[in-house]
């Protein structure tokens, strides 16, 4: 009898590992699966005596040739992220047959030490599956994860930390432990997920079956090294062979008993988006990089809106005129709100009420900025430096222990408008701050036509107008007295509105869509809000040569002032009537324009 001592380090070598193994079964999709002589059987055997802590295993009956005992030890490690605590050495003796008869584990941990990490590690699994919505797709829950394990923890520089344990209680580790965490996490949601290698990359991945279809999944590549706090990319998530081949890092030499063959999500939301993305109540949530706002929609895409636009950029410190291209804010979630910073603030979101409210301004120093921010375990963590790439940054922490969700909304009393219509977070904002009010207790009305009197009260409202000040008329068919009478004359005497001619106003006369967009821009002129450079503004505008001449340049001041909303990006139907919903959305636009 002969032993033999095999060590491995770095990632331990294998093609395509283990799905899931249990004390009855053992899955696997292995290559080696078919070549290895008794392969689930020796599998097993080596699992089950890991998972015990058992010092030793028989294979006598099984006849493991030597040559394949090494990849048969691999296979399991690899396929197993709750044996953090085997060592990366195994010794096994063998006949004059060169068939393995036993082998011999070592492990990092005594029997006490290994207690309490399998507790802590199994914690740490159980909460990350408990942030996942119940319901979930097969995809669903594969992007919630990716997602939040990369906003989470961040890529070991220093490569040193292969393991799944040392990942979730350091928040840092390599591409083999982010595989681990990964697969380990899926499967505890029911799905199956194995790792992949590639000896010619020195990396590692995973394949994820999504509705009984497998894809590539790369999280370390998907995470930004250095670290960006907040800033979770999608390039090379849920991928086909050909896809995950030519990624921005184009991944070669692996081997696979499985052929990823589906595109099916090659046209998904999440294909440019660089935050993470929260699944809250069946809708998700995501940082729109190029329309600058916080969107949401259904998984499929629809139904999106803008629930919160970022109205600051980040500004270099070496001038007030010149700014960092792109968007540089974290979200998350905890206790049912989410979060996104700003340049210089930390901004809560009510997805129950669809309100935003400033919830805290950390102190910064002179050109200091923040860039990112994430919520691990409540703890609420933001990176402060002058420069993206600064490397004289610091990190600000604040517990989140609980906070009074009322101030930041009310529920929307209506029953003709849902969370899921693309205007509802407009009528909420205009609910909320007593701008609009609904036609009943109970009716909103958002398709019934908006008058011009109503349409200038609003935008009294919103501009605080002191109603003692104007109680006289400067229109005959506007009595003083009237619930809009004193906004009416407050908006001619600011130049916003001249009426219909022949010293009339029409305030019961329903408003076209060039009267609002008129209207607005002149009130945005007087309140010296946005920018006044149109030119070209609307040569996108298929139905540009119906707008009347007096309306042009007002409408242009909208669209370039992202007034105009994306229902309208190539017809803006001048002489349409405008909805209650259409003038809700304007005014929450305009609010964000005015800083109101």
């Amino acid at each position: 009898m002969k032993k033999f001592l095999l060590f491995f380090s770095g990632i331990l070598t294998a093609f395509l590992l283990a799905v899931t193994v249990s004390a009855n079964e053992t899955h696997t999709v292995s290559p080696h699966r078919d070549i290895i002589r008794n392969y689930e059987e020796a599998f097993t055997v080596l699992y089950q005596a890991m998972a015990e802590g058992e010092k030793n295993a028989d294979l006598s009956e099984y006849k493991i040739n030597t040559k394949d005992i090494a990849q048969l030890y691999s296979d399991v490690i690899l396929a197993s992220p709750e044996l953090f605590y085997a060592d990366n050495t195994l010794s096994y003796y063998y006949d004059s047959r060169d068939i393995v008869t036993g082998v011999e584990f070592r492990y990092t941990m005594d029997s006490e030490e290994r207690e309490e990490a399998v507790r802590l590690y199994e914690r740490e699994v159980d909460y990350i599956v408990s942030l996942v919505e119940p319901g979930l797709s097969d995809a669903e829950k594969a992007l919630f994860v990716h997602d939040y394990l990369i906003a989470s923890y961040s890529y070991d520089t220093d490569i040193a930390i292969f393991d799944a344990l040392t990942l979730l209680r350091d928040r840092r580790g390599v591409c083999q432990a982010y595989s681990l965490v990964y697969m380990a996490v899926l499967r505890e949601l029911g799905m199956d997920a194995v790792m992949v290698t590639s000896d010619e990359m020195g990396h590692a991945w995973n394949l994820v079956k999504v509705d009984g279809i497998w894809y590539h999944a790369d999280l370390s590549f998907d995470d930004p090294s250095p670290d960006q706090m907040g800033r979770v990319l999608h390039e090379n998530f849920l991928l086909d062979d050909e896809g995950i081949k030519n990624t921005p890092t184009p991944h070669y030499g692996w081997k696979s008993a499985v052929r990823c063959l589906s595109a099916s999500f090659k046209k998904a939301i999440w294909h440019g988006v660089t935050s993470r993305m929260i699944c809250v109540d069946g809708q998700w949530y995501y940082i729109d990089p190029e329309e600058k706002s916080l969107a949401v929609s259904a998984f499929d895409g629809s139904g999106r809106s803008d629930v919160y636009r970022f109205r600051e950029r980040w500004l270099t410190p070496w001038s007030e005129e010149s700014y960092y291209v792109g968007n540089f804010s974290g979200l998350s979630e905890t206790l049912g709100h989410l979060f996104v910073n700003t340049p210089y603030e930390i901004i809560i979101y009510s997805p129950a009420n669809g309100t935003a409210g400033v919830y805290l301004t950390p102190e910064l120093a002179g050109g200091q900025k923040i860039f990112g921010s994430v919520i691990y375990k409540n703890t609420l963590e933001y990176r402060i430096a002058d420069t993206p790439e600064s490397e004289t940054d610091s990190v600000g922490t604040f517990e989140i222990t609980g906070f009074e969700a009322e101030k930041f909304g009310r529920e929307l009393p209506f029953t003709d408008v849902s969370r899921l219509d693309p205007y509802y977070p407009a009528v909420k904002f205009v609910y909320d701050h007593g701008l609009f009010r609904g036609v009943s207790a109970e009716k909103f009305a958002p398709d019934a036509y908006l008058t011009r009197a109503m349409f200038v009260t609003v935008l009294g409202r919103l501009c605080g107008v002191d109603e003692s000040l104007y109680p006289d008329s400067t229109f005959e068919d506007v009595e003083s007295g009237q619930w809009y009478s004193p906004y009416v004359e407050w908006a001619a005497s600011a130049g916003i509105v001249n009426g219909v001619g022949g010293n009339l106003f029409d305030p019961l006369g329903e408003l076209t869509h060039e009267q609002m967009y008129k209207i607005a821009a002149m009130c945005g002129a007087y309140l010296d809000a946005g920018t006044s450079e149109i030119s070209d503004a609307l040569i996108l505008y298929e139905d540009r040569a119906q707008i009347s001449d007096w309306a042009f340049e007002s409408i242009a001041y909208c669209r370039v002032n992202n007034l105009i909303g994306e229902k309208f990006a190539h017809f803006i139907y001048p002489d349409a009537k405008s909805t209650r919903a259409e003038a809700a959305d304007i005014i929450r636009r305009f609010a964000i324009l005015c800083g109101k």
